[in-house]
């Protein structure tokens, strides 16, 4: 899904945004750019980590770790506020489309591993090491 987002959002499937939603979208102060050199290797430096948690939660939900579903719950929630400071986003309705359904599968996959047979398997996969 990210991968299908990523081309949507760089024109490479659907239309892009109109040129007057663009223009007002370009008008836009642009935060990285804003940002001092040492602010933006911060930035860096805080997108690396928050990629390899991710990746790290991922390895423990394919592997029915029980710190996986707990890593990957906790990520999210820590995750969200950064959304808050990226600032105005711009993106047309077939990316939008892709990002829900991301959104609605990752929170599937949450709700997965906490109830039911598979919330389950995370307490037998730990207690058969």
């Amino acid at each position: 899904m990210f991968a299908l987002t990523l081309l949507a959002g760089l024109g490479y499937i659907g239309d892009g945004p109109s040129p007057l939603l663009q223009a007002a979208y370009d008008s836009e102060p642009n935060f990285l750019a804003e940002l001092p050199y040492w602010g933006l290797i911060s930035v860096l430096v805080v997108l690396a980590v928050a990629v390899a948690v991710v990746m790290a939660a991922l390895v423990g939900l394919y592997r029915f770790r029980r710190w996986g579903r707990s890593l990957a719950l906790w990520s999210t929630v820590g995750m969200l506020p950064l959304l808050a400071v990226t600032g105005p986003s711009l993106s047309t309705g077939l990316e939008s489309m892709f990002r829900e359904v991301a959104t609605l599968l990752w929170g599937g996959m949450l709700a997965l591993s906490w109830y039911g047979p598979v919330g389950a398997a995370f307490a037998h996969q730990d207690a058969a090491r």
